[in-house]
């Protein structure tokens, strides 16, 4: 139903509709450009017409769904949150796999040692007797530092899951590079990404600048904006958020919970009706801050003192044609 990124902002709400998710690009498979910056779903009935149970969901920045119907999903609805480059090194933000500048990661491993066999499909057992809790490391990066066969595949995954012994890690997003391959001997360490860049979740901090990106002084200054879910029914069923483990529950998204301070926009919209755009006093105006933009820090500018002057003549020659934006697959 929807597709947005380059710091998109969008509300749905109000709708009927069947046969459709709500979804979003995050800053990752569209390169350079951000991901989506704020989305809010709400008052709307959904028809699944029996396809799936995903309800629709965001790769990156604030998402509030709330007070929705939703039928004719399976079992289990819901609203997704993911971050792709917890499993794959987009260009040019590369992966987040716990040591990437441009995240917030735990400054040192968590574990570090060796594979004791070449890994089967997605699972490799490492040497020694670990002792691991089952599924302790669930959420983790997992590293491959070496390359003792010189495999092209990925050096980096998101753990799915462990024994006392073994680690099952997360497949390549398109098979190229291939999923991430160890030989008998290669180093290995487990690291934990805190926060990634534009995460659901997280939003703000200061400007990038550059077509390839530079990192502004005191990166990642990024803060969390918690992502919410509240009375949305599927019958008597609670349909809420769910997410790949390195966004964590508590943290960057709450559920069955209101956002603090939330107010939804003015309905009907005056832009909509064709009534005039009036400022609203508060709490009817009432912006949360994951309706601002990426950035945390806007430039102020000053009127410029002019001197009276000849009005200039209209010249149609000097009109800028309106551009269209390219907005990609």
């Amino acid at each position: 139903m929807t597709d947005a990124y380059n710091g998109a902002r969008f509300v749905l709400r109000h709708n009927t509709a069947g046969g459709f998710f709500v979804a979003t690009h995050g800053t990752e498979s569209t390169g350079r450009g951000r991901g989506t910056r704020a989305v809010e779903v709400y008052q709307n009935t959904f028809d699944g017409h029996n396809l799936n149970a995903l309800a629709g969901g965001t790769r990156s920045g604030g998402f509030i769904v709330h007070d929705n119907t939703l039928r004719n999903y399976w079992t289990g609805a819901y609203f997704h949150l993911n971050n792709y480059r917890s499993y794959y090194p987009f260009a040019p933000w590369g992966g987040a796999d716990g040591t990437n500048v441009w995240d917030v990661n735990e400054p040192n491993a968590f574990f570090t040692g060796t594979a004791a066999s070449n890994s089967s499909g997605t699972t490799v057992t490492v040497s020694g007797s670990p002792n691991w809790t089952t599924n302790q490391w669930v959420g983790y990066a997992l590293r491959r530092t070496s390359n003792i066969c010189g495999s092209n595949s990925l050096s980096f995954g998101e753990i799915r899951g462990n024994t006392s012994n073994t680690i099952t890690y997360t497949d390549s997003f398109n098979g190229n590079p291939p999923t991430m391959a160890f030989c008998a001997g290669d180093t290995l360490e487990i690291r934990k990404v805190d926060h990634a860049i534009d995460q659901p979740g997280r939003a703000l901090g200061s400007l990038i600048t550059g077509d390839t990106p530079i990192r502004p002084p005191g990166w990642n200054d990024q803060v969390t904006e918690p992502c919410y879910s509240w009375n949305n029914f599927q019958g008597a069923a609670h349909v809420n958020l769910t997410a790949h483990p390195s966004i964590r529950l508590g943290i960057h998204y709450f559920n069955d919970t209101p956002m603090p301070g939330y107010t939804p926009y003015v309905y009907p919209h005056p832009l909509v009706t064709g009534g005039a755009l009036l400022l609203l006093p508060s709490p009817a105006a009432t912006r949360t801050s994951q309706r601002k933009h990426w950035g945390k820090k806007q430039e102020k500018t000053k009127e410029l003192e002019r001197k009276p002057g000849k009005k200039a003549k209209q010249n149609p020659a000097n009109e800028m044609a309106e551009s269209q934006e390219k907005l990609g697959n």
